[in-house]
């Protein structure tokens, strides 16, 4: 915190945070959005190496950790595909 946030009423500052924190949920709704548009309709139904293979093909554009999630895949099991390749 700083010298101005200490300056800012508590009202003032908690509602800064919660703006704080709605901003980083937007943002991840519109990565899993944007992740979704570009993905096959059918890959959520895939089997994991196919799920593996898009986080693989997309990785630089969206973050591992959030496909693997909206995929419902683990990380550990991406990476070790991936050393598998």
């Amino acid at each position: 915190m700083t010298y101005q946030d200490e300056s800012k009423p508590s009202a003032e500052r908690d509602t800064e945070a919660e703006i704080r924190r709605l901003q980083r949920e937007l943002a991840i709704a519109c990565e899993e959005r944007d992740m979704l548009k570009k993905s096959h309709p059918r890959v959520l139904s895939e089997p994991p190496a196919m799920k593996f293979a898009f986080i693989a093909e997309h990785r630089r554009e969206f973050k591992i950790t959030h496909m693997c999630g909206m995929l419902g895949v683990s990380r550990s099991g991406f990476f070790a595909w991936l050393k598998r390749q």
